[in-house]
Protein backbone atom coordinates (compact mmCIF):
# COMPACT_ATOMS: atom_id res chain seq x y z
CA UNK A 1 0.00 0.00 0.00
CA UNK A 2 1.40 3.53 -0.48
CA UNK A 3 1.45 6.20 1.92
CA UNK A 4 -0.90 8.48 1.97
CA UNK A 5 -0.78 12.01 2.91
CA UNK A 6 -3.73 14.72 3.54
CA UNK A 7 -2.64 18.65 3.05
CA UNK A 8 -5.04 21.61 3.82
CA UNK A 9 -4.07 25.18 2.71
CA UNK A 10 -6.83 26.39 5.04
CA UNK A 11 -3.99 28.35 7.14
CA UNK A 12 -2.58 30.25 4.28
CA UNK A 13 -6.30 31.76 3.99
CA UNK A 14 -7.61 32.39 7.51
CA UNK A 15 -4.48 32.87 9.08
CA UNK A 16 -5.70 33.91 12.63
CA UNK A 17 -8.55 31.73 13.67
CA UNK A 18 -9.57 28.61 10.90
CA UNK A 19 -13.68 28.84 11.13
CA UNK A 20 -14.89 25.36 12.33
CA UNK A 21 -17.18 25.15 8.98
CA UNK A 22 -15.44 25.31 5.84
CA UNK A 23 -15.82 24.89 2.45
CA UNK A 24 -13.95 24.48 -1.01
CA UNK A 25 -12.10 21.80 -3.46
CA UNK A 26 -9.53 19.52 -3.81
CA UNK A 27 -7.22 17.70 -5.72
CA UNK A 28 -5.71 14.07 -5.40
CA UNK A 29 -1.94 13.67 -6.53
CA UNK A 30 0.32 10.91 -6.37
CA UNK A 31 4.14 10.07 -7.79
CA UNK A 32 3.42 6.35 -7.42
CA UNK A 33 5.26 5.83 -3.92
CA UNK A 34 2.56 8.32 -1.85
CA UNK A 35 -0.86 9.40 -2.46
CA UNK A 36 -1.96 13.09 -1.64
CA UNK A 37 -5.04 14.83 -0.96
CA UNK A 38 -4.40 18.45 -0.56
CA UNK A 39 -7.82 20.78 0.18
CA UNK A 40 -8.15 24.42 -0.47
CA UNK A 41 -10.93 26.99 0.68
CA UNK A 42 -13.08 28.60 -1.91
CA UNK A 43 -11.51 31.90 -1.16
CA UNK A 44 -8.40 30.50 -1.74
CA UNK A 45 -8.84 28.46 -4.72
CA UNK A 46 -11.55 29.31 -7.33
CA UNK A 47 -10.74 26.44 -9.18
CA UNK A 48 -8.60 23.11 -8.98
CA UNK A 49 -5.76 24.15 -10.79
CA UNK A 50 -4.81 26.98 -8.61
CA UNK A 51 -4.20 23.96 -5.72
CA UNK A 52 -2.22 21.88 -8.03
CA UNK A 53 -0.22 24.86 -8.73
CA UNK A 54 0.34 25.95 -5.16
CA UNK A 55 1.34 21.85 -4.35
CA UNK A 56 4.16 21.68 -7.21
CA UNK A 57 5.40 24.74 -6.31
CA UNK A 58 5.91 24.01 -2.59
CA UNK A 59 6.83 20.35 -3.67
CA UNK A 60 9.22 21.28 -6.44
CA UNK A 61 7.29 19.20 -9.18
CA UNK A 62 7.76 20.84 -12.41
CA UNK A 63 4.51 22.34 -14.06
CA UNK A 64 2.66 24.80 -16.33
CA UNK A 65 -0.19 26.75 -16.60
CA UNK A 66 -1.83 25.96 -20.03
CA UNK A 67 -4.76 28.59 -19.36
CA UNK A 68 -4.68 30.46 -16.09
CA UNK A 69 -6.43 30.20 -13.72
CA UNK A 70 -8.08 27.02 -15.19
CA UNK A 71 -5.48 24.19 -16.44
CA UNK A 72 -2.51 23.80 -14.89
CA UNK A 73 -0.71 20.59 -15.91
CA UNK A 74 2.09 18.50 -14.37
CA UNK A 75 5.39 18.10 -16.69
CA UNK A 76 7.13 15.73 -14.48
CA UNK A 77 6.54 12.17 -15.46
CA UNK A 78 6.82 10.75 -12.05
CA UNK A 79 3.87 12.37 -11.11
CA UNK A 80 -0.39 12.22 -11.64
CA UNK A 81 -3.02 14.01 -11.59
CA UNK A 82 -5.73 11.48 -9.67
CA UNK A 83 -8.67 13.74 -9.81
CA UNK A 84 -10.84 16.52 -7.66
CA UNK A 85 -14.03 17.20 -6.28
CA UNK A 86 -15.41 19.63 -3.23
CA UNK A 87 -15.26 19.40 0.59
CA UNK A 88 -17.48 20.61 3.33
CA UNK A 89 -15.06 20.32 6.97
CA UNK A 90 -17.85 20.79 10.27
CA UNK A 91 -14.87 20.83 13.12
CA UNK A 92 -17.70 21.08 15.02
CA UNK A 93 -19.63 18.43 14.39
CA UNK A 94 -16.45 16.47 13.70
CA UNK A 95 -17.36 15.58 10.11
CA UNK A 96 -15.66 15.71 6.39
CA UNK A 97 -17.43 15.35 3.54
CA UNK A 98 -15.71 14.56 0.06
CA UNK A 99 -18.04 14.93 -3.27
CA UNK A 100 -18.17 15.77 -6.59
CA UNK A 101 -16.11 16.45 -9.43
CA UNK A 102 -13.35 18.39 -11.42
CA UNK A 103 -13.79 19.65 -14.55
CA UNK A 104 -10.57 20.18 -15.17
CA UNK A 105 -9.52 16.88 -13.43
CA UNK A 106 -11.84 14.63 -13.43
CA UNK A 107 -13.63 12.49 -10.57
CA UNK A 108 -11.21 11.75 -7.91
CA UNK A 109 -10.27 8.16 -6.98
CA UNK A 110 -13.03 7.02 -4.19
CA UNK A 111 -11.70 3.69 -3.65
CA UNK A 112 -9.99 3.55 -0.17
CA UNK A 113 -10.48 6.87 0.48
CA UNK A 114 -12.64 6.62 3.54
CA UNK A 115 -10.07 4.56 5.28
CA UNK A 116 -6.96 6.31 4.40
CA UNK A 117 -8.81 9.33 5.53
CA UNK A 118 -10.04 7.95 8.81
CA UNK A 119 -6.75 6.56 9.99
CA UNK A 120 -5.13 10.68 10.15
CA UNK A 121 -4.84 11.90 13.40
CA UNK A 122 -6.18 15.09 12.50
CA UNK A 123 -9.43 13.38 11.12
CA UNK A 124 -9.86 10.58 14.29
CA UNK A 125 -13.63 10.60 15.46
CA UNK A 126 -14.75 12.56 12.66
CA UNK A 127 -17.47 11.13 10.90
CA UNK A 128 -15.94 10.67 6.68
CA UNK A 129 -18.30 11.04 4.16
CA UNK A 130 -17.32 10.16 0.69
CA UNK A 131 -19.84 11.47 -2.01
Amino acid sequence: MRDFRFIDYTGEFFRSVIPPRRKGKFVQVTDGETDYVVLAPYELATHHAVILDRFCTLHEVKGAWIRKPAEFRILDGAWAILGGGHFEIDDDARSLRLFGDSMAYGGFDRDGLKEKLSTLPALQGYLIRIG
